[in-house]
């Protein structure tokens, strides 16, 4: 009996544990400050590319911990998950108690209730009972209040009033939305069902896409500036390249528009320097580039 009491006391301790506000703010606050880090460190680079940026040692710990495809990493999506699966207990138990509020609302509460209670107020009016219902009924009815009344043996009327009854499932609903956030970011991360990374491309380049059977070239990148230096448009002008490297289409990817192909889509995240040309002229006029 008392095993039993033990098991039955770990389950539910265990429950509200996944299910605890605390739970959800550590998780939070552990994915908050992971992601931060996943946002200052560069995604999906090559080995050579951390070891060079962040030295020998760190770049090495980069790699090895996963912090180089963050996003990707089973221990993320675990977090993920654990945050799934707080939301999903904590969801379980607020429905319960919405239901049984609406369900088993208890009404005549008892005079003695009210007797006790610190937020009271006693009048009297000259009306008489049905006056005074009346009365009562019209004023929460034109304050948009519905209304629930019952009758004890004593003849005593107790009245409920409430209105603005769907704000109590916004929490509910809020919390639904970011649970299924969540699941289509696991989904999406799980092996075959979706993938996303980085490529650095010089203009005349080719990159062969690892889950396709093609390849892009950039065949030119162009950049336009202000009156003030600053950025107004940068485009990339590709061509997309079948397994025979045979022009199947070509297309000019801007911010927000992409290339789509085969379900892959190629974003222009970025642009940079990608090296430098200078030429020197000698004292007697000879040129060299370097």
């Amino acid at each position: 009996m008392n095993n039993n009491n033990s098991k039955d006391n770990f389950w539910k301790e265990f429950w509200d544990f996944l299910g605890s506000a605390k739970l959800a703010v550590f998780m939070v606050v552990i994915l908050a400050i992971v992601s931060a880090l996943g946002t200052l460190i560069p995604q999906g680079e090559s080995h050579r590319f951390y070891i060079q940026k962040f030295g020998e040692a760190l770049g090495h710990l980069i790699l090895k911990i996963g912090f180089s495809d963050l996003y990707h990493q089973s221990w993320f999506l675990f977090l993920l998950f654990l945050l799934g699966i707080n939301l999903i207990v904590s969801n379980i138990r607020r429905y319960k108690n919405l239901i049984n509020q609406a369900r088993f609302l208890k009404v005549n509460l008892g005079t003695l209730f009210f007797q006790k209670s610190k937020n009271i107020k006693i009048f009297k009016n000259s009306l008489n009972l049905e006056e005074a219902q009346k009365k009562l009924e019209e004023i929460l009815k034109s304050l948009h209040y519905k209304i629930k009344k019952e009758k004890d043996q004593n003849g005593n009327i107790f009245y409920y009033a409430q209105k603005g009854v769907f704000k109590k499932w916004g929490s509910f609903y809020t919390h639904l939305g970011i649970l299924i956030i969540f699941l289509g970011a696991i989904y999406g991360n799980l092996p075959g069902k979706g993938f996303s990374k980085y490529a650095n491309i010089s203009e005349g380049e080719t990159f062969k896409v690892p889950e396709g059977n093609f390849s892009l070239k950039l065949k030119k990148f162009t950049l336009k500036f202000d009156q003030k230096g600053r950025p107004l448009d940068f485009a990339s002008v590709v061509d997309l390249l079948d397994f025979n490297n045979k022009l199947v289409l070509s297309k000019t990817i801007r911010v927000n528009n992409p290339l789509e192909y085969q379900g892959i889509k190629f974003y222009q995240s970025n642009y940079g320097v990608d090296n430098i040309q200078m030429e020197i002229t000698s004292p007697k006029k000879i040129k060299e580039k370097i």
